[in-house]
């Protein structure tokens, strides 16, 4: 199995894709629920990071590894910490101004920004194949999602775009300084800001919110543990095989948060539901079809 990833680095990073967006989807469902036991999102947020950094301080801690940084890769990586905030951030303000399925579809614009961001900096066109697959995906969201325009503020729709921005620039930008910086000094020097901000926010909104009951602390674990296990794969991913193929995959995280909340929060299954979903991973597919080949020709060979 080593042997196979080793030899296969493109799979291993699809794979880690993949499992960054079921889990992040499963900590979207389970953050929600936890609200119905009193949390919030500053709360959330804060514990998440703060997980991180425990995990990240164990681990160099542990290989005697130093925590220190050049100057500018350590600003580098604290302000990519500010975008993810940003996007996480608005995002999850977004949805107080309008429908959630609105501002996941809004949100869902990075995978293109992703690409055509990668495409200017790089000075080469985006390859055809992707803009297809993330259109198509685009379209599956469209349909699985639950759009309603009414009830819908100006300030909601900024916030939405806000977040696509946030998350676009710290993909990009994270995927190319962790071809430079050790993935765990990355995450603790990220974490560290994110924590912060959110720590700023939970001192100003009252302190932090925990749970009432001890099932919202179970949930409240699950949450953490599948958030952890997201962040890790994601950004593994994002050093294996780059920022435009691992947001491409991403899409899958709506389709995986739907069928969550309708087996946790008992959401109603529907017909647009499933040709949404089978149409995003049709995309995904179609998307990592030249990968699939080389795959299948290596082993031909």
């Amino acid at each position: 199995m080593h042997k196979l990833f080793k030899n296969n680095l493109p799979l291993l990073g699809i794979l880690l894709s993949l499992s960054g967006a079921t889990f992040f989807a499963l900590s979207i469902v389970t953050a929600r629920w936890s609200y119905d036991f009193n949390t919030n999102t500053q709360t959330i947020m804060f514990f998440r990071f703060m997980l991180v950094i425990v995990i990240m301080l164990f681990w160099n801690k542990s290989r005697k590894l130093s925590l220190k940084l050049p100057k500018n890769d350590a600003l580098k990586c604290s302000i990519l910490g500010g975008f993810y905030f940003m996007g996480i951030g608005s995002y999850l303000a977004s949805v107080a101004y309008m429908p959630v399925g609105l501002a996941v579809l809004i949100l869902y614009t990075f995978p293109i920004l992703v690409i055509l961001s990668s495409a200017i900096v790089e000075k080469r066109k985006p390859s055809f194949l992707q803009l297809l697959a993330l259109v198509i995906a685009f379209i599956g969201l469209f349909i699985a999602l639950d759009i309603k325009t009414d009830e819908t503020q100006a300030i909601g729709i900024i916030l939405a775009m806000m977040a696509a921005v946030g998350v676009t620039i710290n993909m990009i930008g994270s995927a190319d300084i962790l071809k430079r910086v050790r993935f765990s000094l990355f995450s603790l020097y990220q974490a560290v800001v994110v924590t912060s901000i959110s720590a700023v926010l939970v001192f100003f909104t009252g302190g932090l919110s925990l749970p009432n009951e001890p099932k919202g602390w179970i949930i409240l674990s699950i949450m953490l543990i599948s958030f952890v296990i997201a962040y890790l794969s994601v950004y593994s991913s994002l050093k294996i095989i780059g920022a435009v193929r691992t947001s491409t995959i991403m899409n899958l995280e709506p389709v995986m948060t739907i069928l969550f909340a309708i087996a946790l929060l008992q959401e109603q299954m529907t017909i647009e539901k499933l040709i949404g979903g089978a149409i995003v991973l049709f995309a995904i597919i179609l998307a990592q079809l030249p990968q699939i080949r080389a795959l299948f020709k290596s082993k031909l060979h």
